[in-house]
Formats: C-alpha cells, structure tokens, sequence
C-alpha cells in the first residue's frame, strides 16, 4: 500500500471501510511504514472512540475524519451508537491535537434536508461553545 501510495505521489495513507478503529493495530503496522516513507496517516471514522485507542494511533495519524449522523440520540441508538460517545470522541480527537474534520450526513429516513439543516445548526451551535474561537 505505501509503495502504491508513494508511486502515485499521495501525500496521505487513509484507513476507512466500515470502521477503522476496529482495526487500528492492522492500520498502524501499515502508518508506521507510511510514515516512514514520508507520509502521513488518516482515520475516516464514525467518531466512537476511546481515549486508549486515540492515544495507539496518534504518533502515526495526522487527520480524523467524523461522520456526524445526527444529533439526536434516539436516531444514534437506532444506528447502534450513542450520541454523547460520538461528541466525547470529535471533543477528544481536537484535544488531542488531530486535524479534525467533521461531516454532517443526510440519512434517509433518519434526517430529511430540513431536519438534516437542523443537525447542522444544533451541531455549530455545540461545536462553537466547546471550541471557542474555531
């Protein structure tokens, strides 16, 4: 994977796929090569983290992509998550100094562009008082 990436002149090695932390020892035996060689590591996650695991992958991730589905938790549980876990996670991911980034979804059936606008609105509203000046 890294001889690909490097042959193809990316800068940057992803884990996604369902979900990257469940495999996180598999991804940082493939980011230590890739950082060996020059490039950096990122997550593509649902956000369910635990300090542990963010601490095992740091050294070798630079970005952490969040798929924020919702911020309603009755609609998290219906997709097997818990909402507070998730914005334990994006809140932990910045503290620990990761480039973060956060993406709001539209999911059929569980948001609509409407209810999706409120997601966003409710989701900036919590981002800017946890992370002031962002």
């Amino acid at each position: 994977m890294v001889q690909v990436a490097k042959r193809y002149g990316a800068d940057f090695i992803g884990s996604s796929y369902n979900e990257p932390l469940i495999t996180s020892e598999w991804a940082v035996e493939i980011f230590k090569k890739a950082k060996a060689a020059g490039l950096r590591g990122l997550y593509i996650s649902n956000g369910n983290a635990t300090r542990e695991v963010l601490e095992y992958i740091r050294p070798y991730v630079a970005g952490y992509k969040i798929d924020l589905k919702t911020m309603n938790d009755k609609n998290y549980r219906q997709l097997g998550a818990v909402l507070n876990h998730v914005l334990d996670g994006i809140k932990m991911v910045h503290e620990m100094g990761f480039w973060l980034e956060v993406v709001t979804l539209v999911i059929p059936a569980l948001t609509t562009a409407t209810k999706n606008c409120g997601t966003r609105r409710v989701a900036w509203f919590h981002f800017r008082r946890t992370f002031p000046g962002t």
